[in-house]
């Protein structure tokens, strides 16, 4: 039978315990006891409760020790446990916490104060766990910087764009040097230049080393903690940009091929827009000495082209803005005391889906022919 309510599995080795949970919790959640750690540890890793409230004080296998194989195996590590205990004492707390435990609440407790604290560990654990997700979709991680120093704290509870699964990434502070690829080194510290300088926020794209300590290209965007005294503490998230960069190199490569096989052909190219300005221009060598043709990017046809030439040009323009296709002919022109005679094909740009977008001009020189 499925259900939406939250699992809660008790762990006590007192029957009068588990019953007395179990009624006060029954109304909201589906409940399953057991009285030994070792059942508690198959159970959970078979049921994946919401939470679990665990006994301390057990035979064989106590409840601290039931914890830390719980967060020691990866199919329960995010279970939220919380401890129930009669030990009150600052020491057992405190232990009970680091192993990983969301609460510790001491016996003899108030029922109302159980429902409370379950009721908010399972609303908090339900955002943390939203939190992941999108976190992981969006492939972004969470970084802590202080301002003073090098390090920065990698929040390793989340999964990370460098590979790390949650838990896997280093704790503790981490030197800026030991991530960065030395190349974008600089980058950073022109970051912390203009946050000292009370920038409001900044965004690098730079490498940080993954975990097959390769790089992998992130965006990198932080501000400052916005409270009192806290100033230089900045908060960030790094989002992996990998493919993104990939693609914007292998477009710049194929550009620069591009580029040069223009740069190779006899013909001058012109593409327009469609308010007929330049905005790409290929002029070949013996064209370049050419008075009247001075094509530069923005430039209308009138001012980069004879009179004669553009005049011609713009009456195909007009016509192709509403029919399409190609159109072509051939003009006598003067250049240098001689003349030229001149092939023109311009032909109508369009997207995908057959919008105008501009116009592309062949110009070939025949004299040379």
């Amino acid at each position: 039978m499925f259900t939406s309510l939250p699992h809660i599995l008790i762990v006590d080795d007192s029957p009068l315990n588990l019953e007395i949970l179990s009624a006060a919790l029954i109304n909201e959640y589906e409940i399953e006891t057991v009285q030994s750690g070792r059942q508690a540890l198959a159970l959970a890793q078979q049921l994946q409760p919401d939470v679990i409230l665990l006994d301390v004080s057990m035979p064989e296998m106590d409840g601290f020790e039931v914890c830390q194989r719980l967060k020691q195996n990866p199919a329960t590590a995010e279970l939220p446990v919380i401890f129930l205990t009669s030990i009150e004492s600052s020491e057992s707390e405190s232990q009970g916490l680091a192993l990983g435990a969301l609460d510790y609440i001491v016996k003899p407790f108030q029922i109302e104060i159980v429902r409370a604290r379950v009721r908010n560990l399972l609303a908090l654990h339900h955002t943390r766990h939203t939190l992941q997700l999108a976190l992981g979709s969006a492939r972004l991680g969470i970084w802590q910087w202080e301002l003073n120093g090098d390090h920065v704290w990698f929040d390793n509870s989340m999964p990370s764009p460098l590979g790390y699964a949650p838990g896997e990434m280093p704790e503790g502070p981490q030197s800026w040097d030991d991530f960065v690829h030395p190349d974008d080194l600089l980058g950073l510290e022109l970051c912390r230049q203009k946050l000292r300088r009370n920038a409001p926020h900044f965004e690098i794209e730079l490498r940080l080393r993954n975990k097959q300590d390769t790089w992998t290209w992130v965006l990198v965007a932080g501000e400052p903690l916005k409270r009192t005294g806290q100033k230089n503490t900045i908060i960030g998230t790094f989002r992996d940009i990998q493919r993104r960069k990939q693609a914007e190199q292998a477009l710049a490569a194929r550009e620069a091929e591009l580029s040069t096989l223009i740069a190779a052909l006899p013909d001058m190219i012109l593409s327009l827009d469609m308010s007929g300005d330049i905005s790409q221009c290929h002029m070949p060598a013996d064209m370049q000495g050419w008075p009247e043709f001075n094509c530069q990017a923005g430039q209308s046809l009138t001012q980069a082209l004879p009179s004669q030439l553009a005049g011609e040009l713009v009456q195909h323009i007009v016509d192709l803005m509403s029919g399409g296709g190609t159109r072509q002919f051939v003009v006598d022109i003067g250049q240098t005391g001689n003349a030229c005679r001149l092939n023109v094909k311009i032909t109508r740009r369009e997207d995908k889906d057959g919008y105008p977008i501009g116009f592309l001009l062949i110009i070939r020189n025949l004299s040379q022919t």
